[in-house]
C-alpha cells in the first residue's frame, strides 16, 4: 500500500493527548477503542462518538414498529430515548498526525490528521472553532491553504509531494 504523508516526516500525536484534547473540546466526545477496533493496512481505528442527551427527542409511531423486524424495533426504541450516540469519524488508534495520510493505490483517505478532525468539529458544530483553537494550541487552525482545501484539494497536495 502506497501512503503519502503531507507534510513528509510530519510530527504526530499519542491518542492519550488527542482524549485530553477532545475532552476540552467536549466532554461528550469520546473514542471506543474497546469494544470496535478495526485494522486496515497494519493500523488500528476505532470510532469517535459524540454521546447524546439522555433524554427523549424524538417520537417513533407505534404502528411503525409493527412492520420492522426485531433489532430495527431495537433501533427505533434507543432512537426515540435520545439514547443512540454519533458517529463522528474513525481514529487511529497507532498515532494521530497533524496532516491527513492518503492511500494513494486506492486515492482515499488513510488516517486523518488532527487538523480536519478539529475542522470537522467545527463544521458540525460540535464545538467553535476557537474552542478547538484553544485544545490544539494552534492558532492558524483553518486558515491555512490546506486547512480551507476539500478532500480532492487535499489529495492533489499529497500527489504533488508524492510525485517531488
Amino acid at each position: 500500500m502506497a501512503f503519502t504523508l503531507i507534510p513528509l516526516n510530519q510530527p504526530t500525536m499519542l491518542l492519550t493527548d488527542l482524549q485530553a484534547k477532545l475532552r476540552k473540546i467536549d466532554t461528550r466526545l469520546y473514542i471506543d477503542n474497546r469494544s470496535i477496533v478495526t485494522r486496515e493496512n497494519g493500523l488500528r481505528f476505532a470510532p469517535l462518538y459524540l454521546k447524546k442527551a439522555r433524554k427523549s427527542e424524538i417520537t417513533v409511531q407505534r404502528t411503525d414498529r409493527n412492520q420492522v423486524s426485531a433489532a430495527h424495533a431495537q433501533y427505533l426504541d434507543a432512537l426515540e430515548a435520545g439514547i443512540m450516540d454519533t458517529y463522528v469519524t474513525a481514529i487511529c488508534l497507532d498515532f494521530i498526525p497533524e496532516y491527513d495520510i492518503f492511500n494513494m493505490e486506492y486515492t482515499k483517505l488513510a488516517v486523518i490528521g488532527w487538523r480536519s478532525l478539529g475542522l470537522m468539529l467545527a463544521k458540525q458544530k460540535i464545538a467553535s472553532l476557537d474552542r478547538i483553537k484553544r485544545a490544539f494550541n494552534c492558532d492558524g487552525l483553518g486558515e491555512s491553504d490546506y486547512d480551507r482545501a476539500s478532500f480532492f484539494g487535499k489529495l492533489e497536495m499529497a500527489k504533488r509531494l508524492a510525485n517531488a
